[in-house]
């Protein structure tokens, strides 16, 4: 459904039957209000801190799990709101709320998958004027909370040792494009033997730029395994 599809329910009237009275209710599509939805998040678990912060993973997103202009900021009430504007995407919201990765999304009560969470359209008599829809959702358990579940590393932990074959630096830089504008990554990059000895500080080395890269050294759950970049490359420089 696109955009123009989601405008178009501005103006859909359903009418409610109470004898022979006839009630005309305008709905809203949430995705189409033009101040956008404040998602007010409640977390039963208590697992939610600012050392574990909570985010909004969606397809307007790329399904990024720790995207940062989609990380939830504390209420006084102890709840988690983020405001989302109106997208620019011509497609319905899909979503679930994780804390940074995809080994801590949302799961039911049960410890079983939940499916993506979309948004129903509210009642334009709901709405305060010139404020966003609001969106009330409780997360109910994590699916680092089920047993066995591999320890998530948080994403802004950047003390953690490095497990590599070789030298390998760990930089932060900030900037991207379109959803990651401004957002904080790691950039992990992997030094050749006598990268720094002094007979080389003139040499110029080719690059290798790999996406994917908490997985390029190094192994995160739940993922099966690492690409083993470091490993390789190490070989091939030793086979000349």
């Amino acid at each position: 459904m696109t955009l123009k599809n989601l405008s178009s329910l501005l103006f859909l009237t359903v009418a409610v039957f109470t004898g022979t009275t006839t009630c005309a209710q305008e709905l809203v599509q949430p995705e189409a209000h033009p101040l956008g939805i404040l998602f007010v998040v409640t977390d039963s678990t208590g697992l939610v801190s600012n050392d574990s912060p909570l985010y909004l993973a969606s397809n307007h997103v790329k399904w990024n799990p720790g995207d940062a202009s989609m990380k939830l900021s504390g209420r006084s009430d102890l709840r988690w709101q983020i405001l989302v504007p109106m997208p620019d995407q011509d497609s319905r919201l899909e979503f679930k709320f994780t804390r940074g990765s995809w080994e801590t999304v949302e799961i039911a009560a049960d410890m079983t998958d939940i499916s993506n969470r979309t948004l129903t359209p509210v009642a334009r008599d709901t709405i305060e004027p010139g404020k966003p829809i609001v969106v009330e959702l409780v997360i109910e358990r994590f699916a680092d909370e089920r047993e066995g579940a591999a320890k998530p590393r948080h994403r802004s932990d950047t003390t953690e040792p490095l497990n590599v074959t070789g030298r390998a630096l760990r930089l932060q830089v900030v900037g991207g494009a379109g959803a990651a504008t401004g957002a904080l990554r790691d950039v992990v990059v992997w030094l050749p033997p006598g990268y720094d000895d002094a007979a080389n500080s003139e040499r110029r080395y080719p690059v290798l730029y790999m996406q994917d890269g908490q997985n390029v050294f190094d192994f995160h759950p739940p993922t099966p395994a690492e690409w083993g970049a470091d490993e390789t490359a190490t070989r091939l420089i030793e086979a000349g």
